[in-house]
């Protein structure tokens, strides 16, 4: 494996091994599943699986879906080495999946704590409230899940228990504003990747844009969610504009704004369920504006919350 400038002079070399994916940092991970930095220094074993389009990972022999942590990839054509997830001889602008940046990548150098940090915190903490205190789930139960008469995506009734089981799967947080999944995919849903590019005739602007034209092309898009999704996938604006657009850094990230919107996009998630099938559900103004989804959340649901019914964060 050799790294060379566009001049052709080698910068680093490494005998035995070849190039897999190239990450975000200017290092690589190579096909032995050995990660090396920019100087083709060895940093770990990464161990990957096999990553789909949208970033589930697979092991071989039994075919298992698992729990794991994407690379960060960089961005370009020829990021991977078999020119996308299938190794077919057609090229994708990657990244699909960029991780939202946290201090748990210790390559990365960061202050902390970083937006993926803040949002794993909120969902963390919402996590174990709905879990612990018969308040906080009673009132998601009365107000949110007896709403949804006809279940989750696959007809099963939503519960807390349903719920807390559907967030312990290990949900994905991904950077909306470098994301260039297209837009499509989010809004059709994790069903059959072939049946929504077979499909995509249909509404093609939805294919030509990207999660991160979405994003960073809207001063009030927080997150947007495939639509259902196995486990929870959600791309994310990392940067917080007050007074409720993108990731909270107050409290660390305990906050009314990060866990009413996680709550919210788990909605999507579950469901399979758009902006306006929610809101008309729930009973709130049908509108573009959907943040008043989050504000119900907050209002019904979060105030009952031990973390916030003694004054809010």
């Amino acid at each position: 494996m050799i790294r060379f400038t566009q001049s052709g002079n080698t910068i680093w070399s490494v005998p035995g091994d070849s190039p897999k994916i190239a990450t975000a940092d200017g290092g690589v991970i190579g096909s032995s599943g050995i990660t090396y930095d920019n100087q083709g220094r060895a940093t770990g074993l990464g161990g990957q699986p096999t990553e789909s389009w949208i970033g589930n990972g697979y092991t071989d022999g039994p075919i298992d879906q698992v729990v794991f942590t994407p690379a960060n990839l960089a961005t370009g054509f020829a990021t991977l080495a078999g020119t996308n997830p299938s190794s077919t001889p057609v090229a994708t602008l990657q990244p699909w999946v960029p991780p939202l940046a946290t201090c748990a990548d210790k390559t990365l150098n960061l202050q902390c704590p970083q937006a993926g940090d803040l949002i794993w915190n909120a969902y963390q903490d919402l996590s174990r409230q709905l879990a612990s205190d018969e308040k906080c789930s009673g009132a998601a139960l009365a107000k949110v899940f007896t709403k949804f008469p006809n279940g989750d995506a696959n007809g099963y009734p939503i519960t807390t228990a349903s719920f807390l089981s559907y967030i312990s799967r290990g949900p994905r947080f991904y950077n909306g504003t470098k994301s260039t999944m297209p837009y499509g995919l989010a809004l059709y849903g994790e069903g059959s990747l072939s049946f929504n590019l077979k499909n995509r005739k249909g509404n093609p602007g939805n294919w030509q844009v990207t999660i991160k034209d979405i994003v960073n092309g809207s001063s009030q898009t927080t997150a947007i969610t495939v639509t259902p999704s196995y486990p929870l996938k959600t791309f994310w604006q990392p940067t917080f504009t007050p007074p409720d657009t993108g990731i909270d850094p107050s409290d660390n990230g305990v906050n009314f704004n990060n866990e009413s919107d996680f709550f919210h996009e788990t909605l999507h998630g579950m469901t399979g369920l758009y902006d306006k099938d929610i809101q008309r559900t729930l009973g709130i103004k049908v509108s573009d504006d959907t943040s008043n989804i989050s504000s119900y959340i907050q209002l019904n649901v979060l105030s009952q919350c031990p973390t916030f019914k003694r004054g809010g964060k």
